[in-house]
């Protein structure tokens, strides 16, 4: 997604397609993100980015002064989530931002992903075979699990003779 622009509490959509001319399995997939909010009153938002429903970023935004925006560049290693970059899937950010009279700071942002083949004999570095995301839903989204009564579930069927399992939590 390219210049997006945060001002309000919806998800903001974009479409992934895997890279033509670079087929997995890659040396390397690297999340390159910039995001800035410009001068203003404003707090520090969360923001999280979904791809096919798996959470492959979140974090915080910086705040504004009155007189100074701020601007960041992220970089996350995502090669152990391959298996997600290999088709074409939805994708959405999510980046919930008030501006009004009192809350003026627009944030905004651009991200893409940069994929590096392997070299010749090089070997494929260790990946996931299979991702399987839990979200709110295909495209992603937290769920705020507030109270007991509060669920997160899916049910998975998980591939035959699984030697390793990690989960990652994001709290």
């Amino acid at each position: 997604f390219a210049g997006v622009q945060f001002a309000d509490f919806e998800p903001k959509s974009f479409s992934y397609a895997p890279p033509e001319g670079c087929a997995p399995p890659w040396a390397a997939v690297v999340l390159d993100a910039d995001f800035s909010v410009t001068a203003g009153r404003q707090f520090d938002r969360t923001g999280t980015i979904w791809v096919g429903g798996a959470n492959v970023y979140f974090g915080t935004t910086a705040e504004p002064s009155a007189a100074v925006s701020r601007s960041w560049h992220i970089e996350r290693d995502l090669t152990d989530y391959s298996p997600v970059f290999a088709t074409a899937q939805p994708g959405q950010v999510d980046l919930d931002n008030l501006v009004d009279g009192t809350f003026t700071g627009v944030l905004s942002g651009s991200a893409s992903l940069a994929f590096y083949p392997l070299e010749r004999h090089q070997r494929a570095p260790a990946a996931a075979d299979v991702v399987l995301p839990l979200s709110a839903g295909p495209t992603g989204g937290t769920v705020d699990l507030a109270t007991t009564a509060d669920r997160l579930a899916r049910t998975f069927t998980l591939p035959r003779n699984v030697e390793r399992a990690f989960l990652d939590v994001y709290a």
